[in-house]
């Protein structure tokens, strides 16, 4: 009873300090969860958000003064997932994907942002078991984003590109940045001349050409596809440049290491998107989420050298061409040891298996400092389980064989350890 209370009271003096909200928020079953700031990345800037999470909404509003704020939107529980971004360089960020709504949160630090975001898994999975009980909104829970135009995308920010990610022509003053409501992409307005009817808006917004594909196959799928031309291509499709395969990369799936570094230009030195792929190459890009790179580096027979104070690596062309060297410098002490590790065994046709950079995915340890097991962040959200037991080794075998490497038409030897673990 005094609980509830206290519940009932914190909830009211919430409601006292925001403006804007219709209705009211004490009601019988609500229970307040939590509170706190986060940094909310819009298209061109961050700005600082309050939020309020209760047992079945959360609340985003905007600070208007030191206890007092103004209310944004409304996001209902059971139609809200948390995941970690796949790439971000906001540091502690994770992305909020609800019906309406989808937008990208940062913490101050790694705990708050793991805070956040299992107790924002947590309050949805009771909410959803909740409505299960009820017999109502059974359906919601897994949050399917399938459908198209059924639920705000996260759009791309302006600064994470630099041509359109359809066709790969450059943005300029007058050739325009667009955003496909659909799907996200910024795209150019040869490639978005299309519009459709998407149900979170409620009203027909603009789309991209990949987008239109998807809606015609839709509509094919349901039986409609007399009423639709499936061929139909709009000029712009019909010229668009074909990209050499050549600048094209996988960053998800064929990168070893990647991130923003400084490369020297003559006495300038821009901000580039490095990516070390697979097939030893450094491919150069102006934004991180561009389709295609500006330029390719194969790193075999490359001599690195590099300079620790002042962070900066040098790639020297093994024929002595000075038009084919390259100079950059990296950002951070962290990111110079590992960009110098990966290109010197990329120069020796070594591939280095380093955890991809700002891959926001990081590995986050519990309990004690004898616990060896880990999840990443996005297991940690998605996983009902408990936290694994501690773990002790027991006994090692080390083993060593041959393999053989096809691409390299040899044998090399392999060395192991076991080890043997007991649950304490």
């Amino acid at each position: 009873m005094i609980k509830e209370l206290e519940n009932s009271n914190e909830i009211l003096a919430i409601e006292r300090t925001i403006t804007g909200y219709k209705g009211t928020l004490l009601l019988a079953h609500r229970r307040f969860i939590k509170k706190g700031m986060l940094q909310k990345s819009s298209r061109k800037t961050q700005t600082p958000r309050m939020f309020f999470l209760f047992s079945d909404i959360l609340l985003h509003t905007e600070p208007t003064g030191p206890s007092t704020y103004k209310f944004k939107n409304e996001m209902k529980l059971c139609s809200v997932r948390v995941e970690v971004p796949k790439v971000s360089l906001v540091p502690f960020s994770f992305e909020l994907l609800g019906t309406n709504r989808a937008f990208i949160l940062s913490a101050r630090s790694e705990e708050e942002m793991v805070e956040w975001m299992t107790t924002l898994a947590g309050a949805i999975r009771n909410e959803e078991e909740k409505m299960k009980s009820l017999k109502r909104g059974e359906q919601l829970s897994t949050l399917d984003r399938s459908g198209f135009g059924s639920f705000a995308p996260i759009l791309v920010p302006d600064q994470s590109v630099s041509m359109c990610q359809i066709c790969s022509e450059e943005f300029t003053f007058i050739f325009r940045r667009h955003h496909c409501r659909a799907c996200g992409r910024v795209v150019c307005g040869n490639c978005s001349p299309f519009k459709a009817y998407l149900a979170y808006m409620n009203k027909e917004e603009r789309i991209c050409s990949v987008c239109n594909h998807h809606q015609i196959r839709q509509h094919s799928s349901q039986g409609r596809g007399d009423e639709i031309d499936g061929d139909v291509q709009s000029p712009a499709e019909l010229s668009r440049p074909i990209i050499p395969s050549v600048l094209i990369l996988d960053h998800e799936k064929e990168a070893i290491t990647r991130g923003y570094v400084l490369e020297q230009d003559g006495k300038k030195w821009n901000r580039c998107w490095y990516v070390v792929g697979k097939d030893l190459a450094l491919y150069k890009f102006k934004a991180h989420e561009d389709i295609k790179a500006n330029g390719t580096v194969p790193l075999p027979g490359y001599r690195v050298t590099s300079d620790k104070a002042s962070m900066t690596i040098n790639l020297i062309h093994h024929q002595a061409m000075k038009e084919l060297n390259l100079s950059f410098k990296t950002e951070n002490l962290a990111d110079f040891e590992t960009w110098v590790e990966v290109v010197e065994k990329a120069a020796q046709m070594e591939v280095c298996e380093v955890p991809v950079n700002q891959d926001n995915r990081m590995s986050v340890s519990y309990g004690s400092k004898n616990r060896v097991c880990s999840k990443s962040v996005q297991d940690i959200v998605d996983s009902e389980e408990p936290v694994p037991a501690p773990l002790t080794p027991q006994s090692t075998r080390r083993t060593s064989f041959k393999a053989f490497v096809p691409e390299a038409n040899a044998s090399i030897l392999v060395s192991c350890v076991f080890v043997n673990f007991v649950v304490q």
